[in-house]
């Protein structure tokens, strides 16, 4: 059983749940996967709601929506990562192509 305010997603081809709290379902970040998986899967998903992106990359964007909250960051960030992933495929379950979560040096 989850806890109250809390959501399970299933990422990756390994469908690895995580359990997320339901503000971020609204949170623009999340909602450009919530796209990618409509694209990907329509709108008629059995078994829980799965996301087509890399486990790493999941959990990278994971860690910037809790960091924005705690620095109530401003919205521009938000629109520009967006705009970024909507520009890159976030990754097909069969292809993956994604922005990397990983920085480059």
């Amino acid at each position: 059983m989850f806890q109250k305010g809390t959501w399970a997603v299933y990422v990756g081809p390994e469908l690895r749940r995580f359990i997320i709290p339901t503000s971020y379902l609204s949170h623009s970040l999340f909602i450009v996967l919530l796209e990618k998986a409509a694209e990907e899967f329509g709108f008629d998903q059995s078994g829980g709601l799965t996301i087509p992106c890399e486990i790493e990359t999941f959990k990278y964007l994971l860690k910037c929506m809790e960091n924005e909250q705690k620095e109530q960051l401003g919205d521009s960030a938000r629109k520009l990562f967006a705009l970024i992933w909507k520009l890159k495929d976030c990754g097909r379950v069969s292809s993956y192509s994604h922005i990397s979560a990983r920085a480059k040096s």
